[in-house]
């Protein structure tokens, strides 16, 4: 287990540091776009841009998870590149096909659905986005099964939000406002696709790939693939159907409020992210070679991990959610319950760690499929039932009692059938640290009058130091000195 959580460690402080950049300034052009377009604006944008993300992920194939599940173990390099090309050409093709019926069908959705003319125009400039968001997936799964994701995160968490901001500050200055927001995804999007496509497809020729073999050989991929199409859409309903439906119900001003909460309350979420992109591939191997216990230690690492970075923040999130939200605009004040509540749901899924990957790597990825529709089901009833009572804080409450359900399925089948799951007492010094710190902030908090920047900074700097000495009092464990050590060593070069 050490080399590979060695390895997991020096690879996912890559993702980490990257996704912490890349989650700032995404803040950043949120912020921005929150507080320059307002939050009926913003919410406009955000609702065609879950429309089109939803319809991405069918358009992929889910051979982004093929790719991932099916390269590491090809040892011939022309059948790799076969799978790659063939990935690619069907996501292009069908994404194509659905971007046109979206085009034809943007007036009945803005209107008959939506009851917002004004988002009519956006729908039709953003259609095509389709397209890229699924090519933008693929080289994601490209990258992960080469276990070479320097490059992509890089791209995805540095160069593309810093274009989008500079590319919509210039534009909204210019006097555009949300069509330069739309102008500044497809530049910097397009940008960072001809990037991929240079460094990883220059190289395959297409002339290898239709051979006898390798179409038995897609058909394959497509076979393990096909479930994944399913899951990640109903983990996309899981997730977002309660900003759809906000729309639906509600108005475009909620939706911004609301979208702005999710992305704050889901933060943390890229935690877990950096170590699944690594763990992943390594799941394949052990597996194949029947080394559960290495799974299980790997899976208890990840996950303690995961939850204590995620409690850090939660704390954060709780003691100062309407300081949080007010700093995107007045209007965005009103946000401030339903962000604890998202935060909450994330907590939970952090709680799980890696247990979806672990039944798709292992050969089940139809377990997931089964978890992904049960809990998409439930999720819509909630929002149905809740959204028209309760607003905004309806959807938060649905989406959390949703995602609490899905990881407790996938907790409880990943034990039935391998006997593991990721929790020991090491558990008990994270949730200590967690409870006394947290009340020791908010109990400071709550006897000042008001909470000023210094005041702010002294509160935070009294919880990192109060977690710190807590979580530590009892020793540090020889894996969480292996994780520190990896990532101290990728800030240091960064």
């Amino acid at each position: 287990m050490h080399n590979d959580l060695v390895r997991i460690a020096k690879s996912s402080s890559i993702v980490f540091v990257g996704r912490i950049v890349g989650l700032f300034l995404g803040l950043v052009l949120n912020l921005f776009a929150a507080r320059y377009l307002g939050a009926e604006a913003y919410g406009r944008f955000m609702l065609v841009y879950t429309i089109v993300s939803f319809i991405s992920i069918f358009m992929k194939l889910g051979l982004d998870q093929g790719i991932i599940a099916f390269i590491p173990k090809e040892k011939d390099q022309k059948k790799s590149n076969s799978i790659i090309i063939f990935a690619f050409g069907a996501s292009l093709l069908i994404s194509t096909i659905m971007t046109l019926l979206l085009l034809g069908f943007s007036k009945i959705i803005a209107v008959e659905l939506l009851n917002d003319a004004e988002i009519f125009s956006i729908l039709i400039y953003m259609s095509p986005f389709i397209i890229l968001l699924s090519l933008i997936d693929l080289f994601r799964g490209v990258y992960r099964s080469k276990s070479d994701i320097t490059n992509f995160v890089l791209m995805q968490n540095y160069f593309i939000p810093s274009f989008k901001i500079l590319i919509f500050i210039c534009l909204y200055f210019l006097g555009y406002t949300i069509n330069g927001l739309i102008v500044a995804f497809y530049i910097s999007t397009l940008l960072a696709i001809g990037y991929f496509i240079n460094s990883i497809l220059k190289n395959i020729k297409i002339r290898y790939i239709f051979t006898k073999e390798n179409v038995s050989n897609f058909k394959e991929v497509l076979k393990f693939s096909a479930p994944l199409i399913l899951i990640g859409g109903m983990n996309f309903v899981i997730t977002k159907s309660d900003v759809l439906m906000i729309g639906y119900y509600l108005n475009s001003q909620d939706v911004g409020v609301y979208s702005i909460a999710v992305k704050i309350g889901t933060l943390s979420s890229f935690i877990l992210v950096a170590f699944n992109t690594m763990f992943a591939p390594v799941i394949t191997r052990l597996y194949s070679n029947k080394e559960i216990k290495e799974i299980k230690g790997l899976y208890t690492t990840i996950t303690k991990w995961s939850l204590l970075g995620n409690l850090i923040i939660f704390s954060i999130i709780i003691s100062f959610s309407q300081e949080i939200m007010i700093l995107f605009g007045d209007e965005f004040l009103i946000g401030s319950t339903a962000l604890i509540l998202v935060a909450i749901g994330q907590l939970v899924n952090s709680a799980v760690g890696p247990a979806s990957y672990i039944n798709t790597m292992t050969g089940k990825p139809l377990f997931e499929l089964y978890i992904s529709i049960v809990t998409a089901c439930l999720n819509i009833l909630l929002n149905v039932t809740l959204i028209p009572i309760y607003g905004i804080e309806g959807a938060a409450i649905a989406s959390l009692l949703a995602i609490a359900l899905s990881n407790l399925i996938k907790l409880i089948l990943v034990y039935g059938r391998l006997k593991i799951h990721p929790y020991n007492v090491e558990y008990i010094k994270v949730i200590l640290a967690f409870v006394i710190s947290t009340c020791l902030v908010i109990a400071l908090k709550n006897s000042f009058h008001e909470v000023a920047i210094l005041q702010l900074i002294m509160l935070l700097s009294i919880y990192f130091v109060s977690f710190i000495l807590i979580y530590g009092i009892n020793g540090i464990s020889s894996e969480d000195k292996m994780i520190l050590s990896s990532l101290l060593k990728k800030i240091k070069r960064k």
